[in-house]
């Protein structure tokens, strides 16, 4: 599981190999969040790198992802996941709480 920090991005980078290790194109990436209301997702140009934000409570939520893994006349569907838990960011906003008042 990877942390990811209120207030930071996570950047991600698409990794496909053959079974030898060899670099693969893919085609069709696809990214997506299992909870849009936890993460978000900058894509960049390429379409196969960015960012993970969290934009929501803390909680554990995945980055999907799907292509078309034969770059030939068919279509042969590869994923992956990555799951992310979301922590609190730095102290930002400092107040005193106060409570009911009792008798003494």
């Amino acid at each position: 599981m990877n942390p990811l920090k209120i207030g930071k991005k996570l950047p991600f980078s698409l990794v496909v190999t053959d079974v030898a290790g060899n670099p693969v194109d893919v085609e069709s990436p696809v990214f997506t969040v299992s909870d849009p209301a936890i993460l978000a997702i900058e894509l960049n140009a390429d379409g196969k790198s960015g960012f993970v934000l969290p934009v929501g409570p803390l909680a554990t939520a995945n980055l999907n992802f799907t292509g078309d893994g034969d770059l030939g006349d068919g279509v042969k569907e590869i994923t992956a996941t990555g799951e992310l838990q979301v922590f609190p960011g730095d102290a930002a906003i400092v107040g005193i709480q106060f409570g009911e008042e009792v008798d003494q």
